[in-house]
């Protein structure tokens, strides 16, 4: 078998300011499905489809940067994306789920990001994002779009207390999302994934290029999955080195 996809992608920005645009795209995109959607039979649970095909989304974005005086840059956007042939997980007769394409789908959201420096040792940023998605078939009513939620939110303070010493604590929060349960009950999907992270990282960078970065994701050991039967990490710590030359 095979497949091919012509993609195409188009924008227009204006800067109407010396520190601010706006901007409007348009694109119309294949996405291929990956091997694990083909031939995967997750441990029994499912049946492979190696005739799946592509879906293809037409997608518009209308969004805007400036900055609200000299120390605060800001951001916004909305968009829409109107999905064909989706590929989507369903129930089949015998139990076993089925990577298929299910029909249509409607996407829209909008996001916002906000960038703020206070004096010379502080800075502090964020960014939220909203999506709402919208699956119609008219032979599988009950299909739920999987995989994102509907609210995401991150925001971080960088202090720098001393040249070359970054401390970054940050906050990541999202609501919950659809997810697939295998093997399929009658109503093959379930609430998961909603949780509010806190992380704390240090960065020193030293004078030949060395920087070393130590911190904690999850410091709250916060209970969560993505995606049902797979747990994601609890507290954790980690270093890391970089050598630039």
């Amino acid at each position: 078998g095979g497949s091919d996809a012509l993609n195409y992608q188009g924008a227009v920005i204006w800067h109407y300011a010396a520190n601010a645009e706006v901007h409007a795209s348009v694109s119309d995109r294949a996405r291929f499905p990956v091997i694990f959607e083909l031939y995967s039979t997750r441990f029994g649970t499912a049946t492979p489809n190696p005739t799946l095909g592509p879906e293809r989304a037409t997608n518009v974005e209308l969004g805007w940067k400036g900055r609200a005086g000299a120390r605060v840059h800001l951001e916004g956007a909305v968009f829409y994306s109107d999905v064909r042939d989706l590929i989507q997980t369903v129930v089949l007769a015998d139990a076993t789920t089925q990577t298929q394409n299910v029909g249509t789908g409607e996407f829209y959201g909008a996001e916002a990001s906000v960038d703020v420096t206070v004096g010379t040792t502080l800075r502090f940023g964020g960014n939220y994002t909203y999506l709402h998605r919208a699956i119609t078939d008219a032979l599988q009513p009950n299909l739920r779009p999987t995989g994102a939620p509907t609210h995401k939110a991150f925001a971080q303070v960088v202090w720098t207390p001393v040249p070359r010493l970054s401390i970054v604590p940050s906050l990541d929060s999202a609501g919950d999302r659809w997810s697939d349960v295998n093997p399929a009950p009658a109503f093959p999907y379930v609430r998961t994934g909603a949780y509010t992270l806190v992380n704390l990282s240090g960065e020193l960078r030293l004078p030949g290029g060395v920087e070393i970065m130590v911190g904690g994701r999850n410091l709250l050991d916060d209970n969560y999955e993505l995606a049902w039967g797979f747990p994601q990490a609890g507290r954790s710590f980690f270093v890391k080195t970089r050598i630039g030359f």
